[in-house]
């Protein structure tokens, strides 16, 4: 399956449709490939900017475009190359406010926001009907337990064989060789779980390995979601910043820093 791809700052970022993911995953679980899928957003592409091995590692996976950020990046630096100070200041409001007031028309390079949260979910559904297993890792002092996890997903998927480990890195690599799954989900938040799969994918036999960064606890109710309305209108980041006030500094980097990057790069 042959996927356009669009490059924001120094990373490559796939131009998929849900669909297209949906078909994507089916091609990926009936053949031999391995694919590390990233769900990138702008705290995600920041680090990249500021950590040679991780974006060394962006080079090698299969890159979404979850969150506003790299959507409306990809818009202003479109226009903005070649155009002077004011036009630049101009193009930073007309492309922020599309997102909100044209969200279709701000979605010309890259169709869909593809949510990690919710995707993950699509890839255990495929599973259950070809009786692949998954695997979670996550944290052991976490707010949802291993437990809660897997009897949350198999009340959404009854038929789905789910193994996992939420504890120390040890605990969760002994745990993952005593089984053969198809699928490795990953939570340990940003970097750690994309270079855990990074790592694990090559020496197990899955065949497609995924970090989920906050998913579980959505899935348990641990944490809540943005309501549909922020995430219509790309303003999770707003939600956050008034639900959970003391992560105001990975806001601001999603945000303040992010937008300070690309104006940078807009020559």
């Amino acid at each position: 399956m042959k996927i356009a791809t669009h490059r924001v700052g120094q990373t490559e970022i796939a131009r998929l449709t849900t669909t297209g993911f949906r078909e994507l995953i089916t091609e990926i679980l009936r053949g031999q490939k391995l694919v590390h899928i990233a769900t990138v957003n702008a705290e995600y592409l920041v680090r990249a900017e500021r950590d040679a091995d991780f974006q060394a590692l962006l080079q090698q996976t299969f890159n979404l475009a979850d969150g506003i950020g790299p959507i409306w990046a990809a818009n202003f630096l479109e226009k903005a190359r070649g155009q002077n100070f004011l036009q630049k200041i101009w193009l930073l409001i007309q492309t922020g406010a599309t997102l909100v007031l044209a969200p279709k028309r701000a979605r010309q390079i890259f169709p869909e926001r593809l949510s990690g949260a919710d995707l993950w979910q699509e890839i255990c559904s495929q599973c259950e009907q070809t009786g692949q297993t998954v695997f979670l890792a996550g944290w052991g002092g976490g707010l949802s337990s291993f437990a809660e996890v897997r009897a949350k997903l198999q009340d959404k998927f009854p038929q789905l064989q789910v193994a996992g480990c939420f504890g120390e890195i040890p605990e969760i690599d002994a745990a993952l060789e005593k089984v053969n799954p198809a699928v490795l989900f990953c939570g340990l938040g940003m970097p750690k779980q994309d270079f855990w799969l990074a790592e694990k994918l090559a020496k197990t036999g899955a065949r497609l390995g995924m970090g989920v960064g906050g998913s579980f606890d959505f899935l348990t109710g641990r944490q809540k979601r943005a309501p549909q309305i922020f995430q219509k209108l790309g303003c999770e980041w707003l939600w956050r910043l008034c639900t959970r006030p003391n992560r105001w500094r990975r806001i601001w980097t999603a945000t303040g820093t992010w937008v300070g990057l690309i104006w940078g790069k807009a020559r």
